[in-house]
């Protein structure tokens, strides 16, 4: 299948960016999956950032992965010293943790060939638990094959899709480089979001987006997942790990916010914002006006139907005391 180049000829249409930190059990499977696709190989480049050697990285270089080093910075700093080292029209970003279907490749480029407006594309995936091998399950249950915004986007459909999330994780998103160019300043103070901010770009870059529902990647559950950051309230460090996560979480989306121009991302990024900051506020001593106040500016923007019943309760218990909230998040994971 023909594809793009630069306008030299002399680049591959695709870079695949996988990124890794602190964390080797899973990279050897991220990596072999991409150098395993049905795309020939000379029509995409790989560039693997970590903070660690392996044993594999002989193996690696000699079949034309680049390995570059990475010392420290949150997921949106290491994505954006990666870029300087890819040549491709178009990104494909890899976690550690996940892998490609042997045709993701080949799908993509085809995508982005056949729309050449396309500014993004996210897939459907198959979600893993690390102690399985393989799995069909779907991470999203969609009815359409494809979903596909075009500026200027329509309130209904991009609140479905932004409501739906359709982009699963990074390992589900492709871009053009020149997208990420575009936003670089901003992308290097992502701490986690990443996933989201791509999102974010398209549609502030009046993008062309796509949603593929068919599974090109496996998206593998594990406790180290950063969605699950302070989920257990059994964990000793549960108090740290949920402040830490939405205390990130907030910053990136406050960030977004500040990117996003037209409304229906903008009443989803606020939606998002007040959620996270109730979820911070629950653990915190004392502040009870600040509380009181983000729950009822929650409630008037998007009512009260929208909260999780749990997450209501918890802020009201915790104008009382944030030891309450702990007690009960214990007992409720207790009951499972």
């Amino acid at each position: 299948m023909a594809g793009l180049t630069e306008p030299d000829g002399s680049a591959p249409l695709i870079s695949v960016v996988v990124t890794a930190y602190n964390r080797r059990e899973y990279l050897k499977r991220a990596v072999d999956s991409v150098l395993c696709q049905t795309l020939p190989r000379d029509r995409y480049e790989v560039v693997v950032s970590k903070n660690f050697q392996t044993e594999f990285d002989d193996a690696w270089t000699s079949r034309n992965v680049r390995l570059v080093w990475f010392g420290q910075g949150g997921s949106g700093s290491q994505v954006a010293d990666a870029l300087r080292y890819c040549r491709g029209e178009v990104v494909c970003f890899l976690d550690d943790d996940d892998a490609y279907l042997p045709n993701k490749l080949e799908t993509v480029n085809s995508a982005f060939v056949k729309n050449p407006e396309l500014q993004y594309l996210t897939h459907n995936a198959y979600k893993v638990s690390h102690l399985q091998a393989t799995s069909n399950r779907l991470v999203k249950t969609h009815k359409e094959s494809s979903i596909i915004l075009k500026p200027p986007y329509y309130e209904a459909p991009s609140e479905s899709f932004m409501r739906n999330k359709l982009w699963i994780n990074s390992s589900t998103v492709a871009v053009r480089r020149s997208l990420m160019t575009r936003w670089l300043r901003h992308l290097s103070r992502i701490e986690l979001a990443v996933d989201l901010f791509y999102f974010v770009c398209a549609m502030a870059s009046n993008g062309i987006i796509m949603f593929l529902n068919r599974p090109l990647s496996i998206y593998m559950i594990h406790a180290e997942n950063t969605s699950m950051l302070g989920q257990d309230a059994h964990n000793t460090n549960f108090l740290v790990n949920w402040r830490k996560y939405n205390l990130r979480t907030l910053s990136d989306t406050s960030l977004c916010l500040s990117m996003a121009s037209y409304s229906p991302l903008q009443i989803y990024l606020k939606r998002n914002y007040l959620y996270h900051k109730l979820r911070l506020l629950m653990y915190e001593s004392g502040r009870r006006r600040e509380k009181v106040h983000t729950l009822s500016e929650y409630i008037s923007l998007f009512g009260y139907k929208s909260l999780k019943r749990r997450l209501v309760l918890s802020a009201i218990l915790s104008m009382l005391s944030p030891m309450v909230v702990l007690k009960v998040s214990e007992y409720l994971s207790r009951m499972g």
